[in-house]
């Protein structure tokens, strides 16, 4: 017999998402987020400081500063879920209606800059990124929420014990922390 010890299987074999995928999601979702609130709200910053001689009515003002602040809100959404990701705190949950979130802002930012661009189609000139920079938005945090759905769906399979990522303390859960609130974690890989 030999003196080596057994080694079960790690708790990361289990983990429902995979740091291969999910970092480079959370690094796309971020840069498109801030992109677009960047880009916006520069436009409207711009249209503020030439004041009329921007050629912006003060629709397309409040379009641009409106699509800007939920490109914020987005962003900061995101960096939300990087750090709960990062400190082994983010639940499938969170997961979920933080991506819900976001995908309901960035289609939101999409139908505003789509009615705005048909109107001013109608009057002979168009801005197609108005459209661009929020539609890829839209793609991308549409594919982050299906992503958290099959997350979610793993999650509730009925193996989110076995997914938590053992931290010292007895039993994997560290001193002073409830079972309960860390049975919820899911585990970086």
């Amino acid at each position: 017999m030999s003196n080596m010890a057994t080694v079960s299987r790690p708790p990361s074999i289990h983990a429902p998402w995979r740091k291969s995928f999910i970092i480079p999601l959370f690094t796309i979702q971020l840069g498109f987020a801030a992109f677009v609130a960047i880009w916006f709200l520069l436009f409207y910053g711009f249209s503020i400081y030439e004041g009329t001689d921007s050629g912006m009515n003060s629709y397309t003002e409040r379009l641009h500063a409106t699509i800007g602040s939920f490109g914020v809100i987005s962003t900061f959404i995101i960096i939300g879920h990087i750090i709960l990701f990062s400190h082994f705190r983010l639940t499938a949950w969170i997961f979920l209606l933080g991506s819900a979130a976001v995908a309901v802002f960035s289609l939101i930012s999409l139908i505003i800059g789509t009615t705005n661009e048909k109107r001013r189609y109608e009057y002979g000139y168009t801005d197609p990124l108005l459209i661009a920079f929020p539609a890829v938005l839209c793609f991308i945090s549409i594919g982050g929420l299906v992503y958290a759905m099959v997350v979610w769906g793993k999650v509730n399979s009925g193996r989110a014990v076995d997914m938590v990522k053992p931290r010292g303390g007895l039993g994997g859960v560290p001193k002073g922390v409830d079972a309960r609130e860390e049975a919820g974690a899911i585990p970086m890989v």
